[in-house]
């Protein structure tokens, strides 16, 4: 097989790269990914969870963080998740609906510990700048501008890894990902950028008169077929049945069809558990891989469209033909139980939004 070259002409990149509208590995293997999102600055600050994530054959998987959160302990995250076979994608959670706080997710990856900590994961990192920023739809200048300033700064910091881009407004408006999407790919220096859309588009607050289009189902067809047109590498970031406060419904299995046929990423929202304000989304009843249920087992297992079929991890990470550069492992910061079929998570204390609970299992539940 031909080698595959980058879009500079170059063959030579320290990890992932896209090409089109295509994630390749290192090996110039094509990568679709397929995974989930996990609330680790939350509730698994140590990566107890790993491994039971790892149980469904996920490729990826997106670790929810934030600016107060030590990197010591994403790093150690970071290991973790390659050491199970699994692409890390951190994020920063502090930019979710406040487009202005960019500027502080911008400012926690060029800290000198964090970059330290990219370079040392390199080979298999992509980094997502920061979660949904802003709570309404902003211009297409503004969009390019400020997504432009980030990435050339962090390519000024001799970071080389795929940029992921959410998008605006709760990062549901693919507006600007469509539109401007092509031109900030042109901008980087590298051009290695992803391009994420969270589809909360529940029918029950869908208006055919402003997103364009008459059905949900429409919108999600045409918005991923109109991406793969424009060669734009994208990925549908956040999905789950229900969106915030349990709106219904979302149809998470069209979703699911439409990106198998497209060649698209996805990423489940979320693990769990953790999701108060929308139990539905949680994936498991105690984060373990033996209490998955509902939809989560469906999009992990079950369905021939779900995670466990349709994901390939890369054979680079598969046959471990890596290094992890990892700052150190004694990051510890809660002391948890054991996962177990027989005993799932007896003793298991999380860390839900800064405060910790105990979580008492009897018979498995």
């Amino acid at each position: 097989m031909e080698k595959v070259k980058d879009m500079n002409g170059s063959s030579v990149k320290p990890g992932f790269f896209v090409q089109d509208s295509f994630l390749y590995s290192k090996d110039n293997e094509k990568v679709v990914l397929r995974g989930l999102n996990h609330m680790f600055i939350w509730t698994d600050r140590e990566g107890k969870t790993i491994p039971e994530i790892a149980k469904t054959g996920a490729n990826c998987v997106r670790i929810v963080w934030n600016t107060r959160g030590r990197i010591s302990d994403l790093d150690n995250i970071i290991s973790l998740c390659i050491a199970n076979g699994m692409i890390p994608i951190p994020e920063i959670h502090d930019t979710t609906g406040n487009w202005d706080r960019l500027s502080d997710a911008l400012d926690f990856w060029l800290r000198d510990e964090t970059l330290q900590m990219i370079n040392n994961h390199q080979e298999y990192l992509i980094l997502n700048i920061g979660n949904e920023p802003g709570d309404k739809a902003q211009s297409a200048d503004e969009f390019f501008n400020a997504y432009n300033i980030i990435v050339t700064k962090l390519r000024a910091s001799g970071v080389r890894v795929p940029i992921m881009i959410d998008a605006d407004e709760w990062g549901q408006n693919e507006k600007n990902i469509l539109k401007v999407g092509p031109r900030l790919l042109r901008a980087d220096p590298e051009h290695n950028l992803i391009f994420s859309i969270h589809m909360w588009w529940p029918t029950e607050r869908h208006n055919p008169v402003t997103t364009g289009y008459a059905t949900v189902k429409d919108r999600i067809k045409g918005v991923l077929e109109e991406s793969v047109k424009r060669k734009i590498p994208l990925i549908v970031g956040e999905f789950a049945p229900v969106a915030a406060g349990g709106v219904r419904e979302i149809p998470y299995k069209f979703i699911m069809s439409e990106c198998e046929r497209l060649n698209i990423g996805w990423l489940a929202w979320s693990w769990g558990p953790g999701n108060f304000d929308s139990p539905e989304m949680d994936m498991t009843v105690h984060g373990s891989y033996n209490t998955l249920v509902g939809w989560g087992k469906e999009v992990a297992v079950d369905s021939p469209l779900g995670i466990q079929n349709t994901s390939v991890i890369p054979n680079f990470i598969q046959n471990k033909d890596f290094t992890t550069g990892s700052q150190g492992t004694s990051t510890n910061i809660i002391e948890n139980g054991d996962f177990s079929a027989e005993d799932p998570l007896s003793g298991w204390t999380t860390d839900f939004w800064g405060g910790k609970g105990d979580v008492s299992v009897k018979d498995g539940v």
